[in-house]
């Protein structure tokens, strides 16, 4: 007579499994951050070049950027999770003829994100189209780009 033999996994195929896993997972991970991360600047990005074309729009009737008010006395948030935001923007006006919109990247973002390549880096956009950063460990054509 034949001993009925058990199905099922040893522990070694159990562990295998295990580790495949955490392979698998330890190079998904930092690659969904980055995502994250670009698509945050990116959100942040969008809100600066609406903000460009409402005060151009507005510039084009008036004839100055300093009655442009939105975001200029209050900051708009980017990236906002939960009513804590990932990005600051302002407009601000210099002159009648000019203003700068600045993209500041909250404690938040660079709490979470402090590995990313633009973390800390304020993204700028003038009234001339120029886009540029300032501080932070990103250039202008990463952070723009990404």
């Amino acid at each position: 007579m034949k001993a009925g033999r058990q199905g099922g996994f040893s522990l070694i195929e159990v562990m295998i499994v295990v580790v495949v896993v955490g392979i698998l997972a330890s190079i998904a991970y930092p690659s969904y951050r980055q995502y994250l991360a670009r698509g945050y600047r990116t959100e942040a990005r969008v809100l600066m070049m609406e903000l460009s074309q409402q005060a151009g729009q507005l510039y084009s009737a008036r004839g100055d950027y300093t009655v442009f008010a939105r975001c200029k006395d209050a900051s708009c948030a980017a990236g906002e999770r939960g009513g804590d935001a990932l990005y600051m923007v302002q407009f601000e006006a210099s002159g009648a003829h000019a203003y700068t919109i600045r993209a500041t990247p909250t404690a938040r973002f660079n709490r979470g994100w402090a590995d990313d390549a633009c973390a800390g880096t304020t993204l700028t956009l003038s009234q001339t189209g120029r886009r540029d950063v300032d501080g932070g460990s990103g250039d202008a054509a990463t952070c723009w780009q990404r």
